[in-house]
């Protein structure tokens, strides 16, 4: 389970049953961050980074990284 650090985790209810999501848009929020402008392979990449933070193999710095990522071109 995920340290949450960025507020992120959600439940979502469906047909009767309650999953554990975790959203970007409170995850970016917490971060200060513009989701439009990451690419899309960056945003997959970084829910994953937010669904997995354990604080060892993700921590919170590599989550920062990610979502703060600025084109270089």
């Amino acid at each position: 389970m995920s340290l949450n650090s960025f507020g992120a985790r959600d439940t979502l209810a469906v047909g009767g049953q309650s999953y554990t999501i975790y959203r970007l848009d409170k995850a970016a929020a917490a971060l200060g961050a513009n989701l439009d402008a990451l690419p899309f392979t960056h945003r997959i990449l970084l829910e994953n980074l937010v669904r997995c933070e354990d604080g060892v193999s993700v921590d919170r710095a590599q989550i920062e990284s990610v979502a703060k990522w600025v084109a270089t071109e």
